[in-house]
């Protein structure tokens, strides 16, 4: 009786035994995930691929008991041991926590700080070296002729299209396919050429829109013939497969570099120190943000319309020479007079500066922390992250700003020239024209 009572309780106590849960840190390495700490990682900043090293407690060194993240990417885990993680960084992790998981325990830990790789290539055109001379030749992108190249802007589909001002014409880039390469067609030709005839870099550089088949561009009396009365006006210019003439635009700008447009089909432009709104359907048919005279004040502002008295306390910009509307249809300027970039918050009518102390000089941080030297063109991803590019006394830099405002630096002295920027959905390919030499370029950024 005594022999069949133990056996029953060794039977009993086994049973249980097996139904006690797996040791998360594996055969030989008992660990306790609710100790999880993380005291430290080295290096603190880091490009693609970096290994990074995490100390702290409670890990495990079955590594499939372990998961890192970087600003919420998953990293590869390279080993692990119950104080001591190595990870490896992903591509197009950005800027953002530490987080490490263990079971269902997770910890967050200090900032990584990621350092972006932009590499640079030729994408379309044979290039030249005299400003007086250009071309217009169609085919294969590296065999393709262009003349003064402007504005850009991208579709959904990956197709790149180009005021190819010096021509005057509008020119599409399609993307490499299976059955070939890029290839150069034209689409729209305005009946002029103006190659050559400008004063300076700054009065021919136009920006460039698309919306619902018709192009918008900001044109210039030194190279367009505009009737008596209407220099410098803004056009909408309709793709060649729709037909029609050139079209009048009701407001009177110079040569607006920055022209962007949004979900809506409302087009934006910068020029004569106004932001320009065309509305689809609007209360009106287009209307100004700004005084129209050179400063930088922040403030709520009101539509400026045709006739109508502007505020004196209505925000001011100084040069603006780009602009970008996010998914919300709030619009980011490139205020190159003002070294800073402003946002108008569409919801509330509140003019801010995003980014950008004012003073002239590179140098990256977050918000008014940083500083340009003077941001020319601007354009926006599908993320929210806008990418400007940076005059700086001697070149171009290409500078990337989060939607939480952190400035970084893509690359220095990588853009020639500018006379256009374009980025796709991604972020992760932005395309620039060098205008001068009669080029575009992709930069690929990981």
């Amino acid at each position: 009786m005594i022999l069949m009572t133990l056996s029953l309780v060794s039977f009993i106590t086994g049973c249980k035994k097996e139904q006690n849960p797996p040791n998360p840190g594996g055969s030989g390495n008992p660990t306790n995930p609710s100790n999880l700490s993380i005291s430290g990682i080295k290096p603190t900043s880091g490009a693609y691929n970096t290994a990074v090293t995490i100390k702290g407690t409670g890990f495990s060194s079955n590594m499939a008991n372990d998961s890192v993240y970087f600003n919420g990417v998953a990293a590869t885990l390279y080993s692990a041991s119950d104080s001591q993680l190595v990870a490896l960084v992903q591509k197009y992790t950005g800027t953002g926590d530490v987080v490490v998981k263990v079971g269902e325990v997770e910890k967050k830990g200090p900032l990584f700080t990621y350092i972006y790789t932009a590499l640079e290539n030729l994408y379309a055109g044979v290039g030249n070296y005299d400003v007086f001379i250009g071309s217009s030749v169609d085919g294969p992108a590296l065999k393709a002729g262009f003349f003064l190249p402007s504005g850009l802007v991208l579709d959904k589909t990956g197709n790149l299209f180009v005021y190819d001002l010096g021509n005057g014409e509008i020119r599409e880039i399609t993307p490499a396919s299976s059955t070939g390469g890029s290839m150069v067609s034209t689409l729209y030709t305005f009946g002029y050429a103006g190659g050559g005839v400008y004063a300076n870099r700054n009065e021919l550089i136009a920006g460039l829109a698309y919306e619902d088949g018709t192009f918008y561009t900001g044109c210039t009396p030194w190279i367009v013939p505009f009737p008596t009365g209407t220099n410098g006006q803004w056009i909408p210019l309709p793709n060649k497969s729709a037909g029609g003439s050139e079209t009048l635009f009701p407001v009177n700008s110079w040569a607006p570099e920055g022209v962007a447009s949004d979900a809506a089909g409302n087009i934006y432009a910068a020029s004569d120190n106004f932001i320009f709104i065309n509305y689809k359907n609007g209360p009106v048919s287009w209307a100004g943000v700004g005084t129209g005279q050179k400063g930088s004040l922040d403030g709520i502002f009101s539509l400026n319309i045709q006739g109508q008295a502007i505020p004196s306390d209505e925000p001011s910009f100084n040069n603006p020479s780009g602009v970008a509307v996010d998914s919300l249809g709030n619009i980011y300027v490139a205020d190159a007079g003002n070294n800073k970039i402003r946002k108008i918050d569409i919801s509330n009518g509140a003019v801010s500066t995003f980014a950008g102390s004012g003073d002239q000089v590179d140098k990256d941080g977050t918000g008014t922390g940083a500083s340009f030297f003077i941001p020319e063109f601007i354009t926006i991803d599908g993320n929210g992250n806008l990418y400007v590019g940076d005059y700086n006394n001697g070149g171009e830099s290409l500078r990337m700003i989060t939607p939480a405002g952190v400035v970084s630096t893509l690359c220095v002295g990588c853009l020639n020239v500018l006379g256009g920027i374009a980025v796709d959905y991604a972020g992760h390919n932005i395309y620039t024209t060098e205008y001068f030499r009669s080029v575009i370029d992709q930069i690929s950024i990981y």
